[in-house]
C-alpha cells in the first residue's frame, strides 16, 4: 500500500506542475478558452496516469529490470522499486511534454 501511496502522491505533485505550465503556454499562444481547458485536462490526467501505469505492470518492470537492465543476481529494496517507479513516471510526463511541444506548432492560434 505504501507503494501505491508514494506513486499517487508523485503524480499529484508532478500533474498540476504539467497542467500549470501548459495552461500558461496556452494562454500564452491566445487559445480559445475550451482548446485550453481540453489540453489542460488531457495533459494533467494523463501525467497522473503516467505514475499509476508501473503498478499496474509491476511484474513487467521487475523482469525488465531483473533481467534485462541488471541481470546479476542482487537484491532490489523496495525504495530503489518506487524510486524507479518514479522515475517511469517522471519520464512519461517528460514525453507527454515533449508530444504538447511537438503538436502545439500546428495548432493555430486566435491572433492570426
Amino acid at each position: 500500500m505504501i507503494y501505491l501511496g508514494a506513486l499517487v502522491v508523485s503524480g499529484l505533485l508532478v500533474a498540476p506542475l504539467i497542467s500549470g505550465m501548459i495552461y500558461f503556454d496556452t494562454a500564452r499562444r491566445s487559445l480559445s478558452g475550451s482548446i485550453r481547458l481540453l489540453l489542460v485536462a488531457l495533459f494533467g490526467i494523463s501525467s497522473f496516469c503516467g505514475f499509476l501505469v508501473p503498478y499496474v505492470f509491476n511484474k513487467q518492470i521487475s523482469y525488465f529490470y531483473h533481467y534485462v537492465i541488471q541481470p546479476r543476481p542482487i537484491a532490489v529494496t523496495p525504495s530503489k522499486s518506487i524510486l524507479i517507479s518514479i522515475t517511469i513516471g517522471v519520464l512519461t510526463s517528460v514525453l507527454l511534454v515533449g508530444v504538447y511541444l511537438g503538436s502545439i506548432r500546428f495548432m493555430p492560434s486566435e491572433t492570426e
